[in-house]
């Protein structure tokens, strides 16, 4: 059955991307799925907390597809009519999609939803990789995005040679003695995103290498969550040592998909830079013990809670602290009452960041720039 795909406005870079991907394909059309020869147009994932489905498409048309619950996995794979094929390259040949770059994707600190989605499509000489986290962080693609997660539900249909789960089940990743040649950097001088090789996870998103300290250029990086009756709320600020401040807020209502979004700039002066200075350098900030993570312990934002973390440069490291009103899991078990974890240490920061952070003049925003508050930008 053929799957007929709604396609996006051609753009300048239509036309030639088309040329570029149809002649690299032509070597790949009989050559079956051995190594040599193998030439792949993209990798699609979409998931949530319960089900996911990934598709590994080549570009001779053939493809894997898993389709995966909390119970089990069917895996099927097919070959696309040339029609089809076609169909699909022109869709990931729009302007608005071919020039994405995940720096321009928003990467929120509250989901709308879990519906995540991870697009890895080959480009002229390197991969372009593109990770959704909602559907919220989707919405101003949706003119490149929709028909091709359109076509992804018309594929699940077709059902095809149906493989046994212990035989072919791979994660939709290429062979894992392949390498692909990573996309151009972006405007920060890194990597848009991991390119989906047998070593990445199955949300794409993991390093393979530490990252690497950045260089002293702020003072301090804030991020608070908390539950205050039925909505969360998460606040994150980075201050930058000349002064300028990036603050966002955003909200969510339990019973809501929405989620509101608000962004502060703004700059301080060097006497209030040396009055947060002086907060941030007592004894009890400055000489707390860094805490590792456990990963048997949870921190659960139940009603009325709260979860701050600071990163405070110091001498060329920096210095994290956490601190939390709230309930916890503990090697599985859920602590009877709300605990207290140094959540008096903060108050004479949060006293001095709500005398001189004016929330009033607060700007609303749909898709927020910077919304972690990354050091960085």
């Amino acid at each position: 059955m053929p799957l007929r795909l709604q396609k996006p406005k051609p753009g300048k870079t239509y036309a030639l991307f088309v040329v570029l991907l149809l002649m690299s394909f032509v070597s790949a059309q009989d050559d079956g799925y051995q190594q040599d020869g193998i030439s792949y147009l993209l990798r699609l994932e979409r998931f949530d907390r319960y089900h996911g489905v990934c598709v590994l498409l080549r570009g001779d048309g053939k493809y894997h597809l898993e389709h995966r619950t909390r119970e089990r996995a069917r895996i099927f794979e097919g070959k696309l009519n040339p029609d089809d094929l076609r169909d699909l390259v022109h869709i990931v040949s729009g302007d608005q999609l071919f020039n994405l770059r995940q720096d321009r994707i928003s990467d929120p600190m509250l989901h709308s939803d879990s519906d995540q989605v991870i697009l890895a499509v080959l480009r002229p000489g390197s991969w372009q990789d593109l990770s959704f986290p909602d559907s919220t962080t989707r919405k101003p693609y949706r003119e490149s995005l929709d028909p091709l997660l359109h076509w992804l539900e018309r594929l699940q249909k077709r059902k095809d040679g149906k493989l046994s789960e212990e035989a072919a089940r791979n994660n939709c990743l290429p062979q894992s003695n392949l390498e692909f040649t990573q996309r151009k950097s972006n405007h920060h001088g890194q990597p848009n995103a991991s390119t989906p090789t047998a070593g990445t996870s199955a949300a794409g998103t993991g390093a393979l290498t530490p990252e690497k300290i950045p260089e002293q250029t702020y003072v301090l990086q804030m991020v608070d969550t908390r539950n205050v009756g039925r909505k969360l709320e998460a606040t994150c600020l980075i201050v930058a040592i000349s002064g300028s401040y990036h603050q966002v807020k955003q909200s969510h209502e339990v019973s809501s998909k929405d989620v509101k979004s608000t962004v502060l700039d703004g700059t301080f002066g060097p006497a209030e830079i040396t009055s947060l200075r002086a907060i941030l350098d007592t004894p009890e900030l400055k000489d707390r013990v860094e805490e590792k993570p456990q990963k048997a312990v949870k921190v659960i934002l139940g009603p009325d809670s709260f979860s701050t973390h600071l990163s405070i440069p110091r001498n060329g490291k920096v210095q994290g602290i956490a601190v939390w009103k709230a309930n916890r899991v503990v090697g599985g078990r859920f602590s009877q009452s709300m605990e207290e974890h140094g959540a008096r240490l903060l108050d004479p920061l949060r006293v001095w960041l709500k005398s001189h952070l004016d929330d009033a003049k607060a700007a609303p925003s749909f898709n927020p720039q910077n919304a972690r508050c990354s050091p960085e930008g």
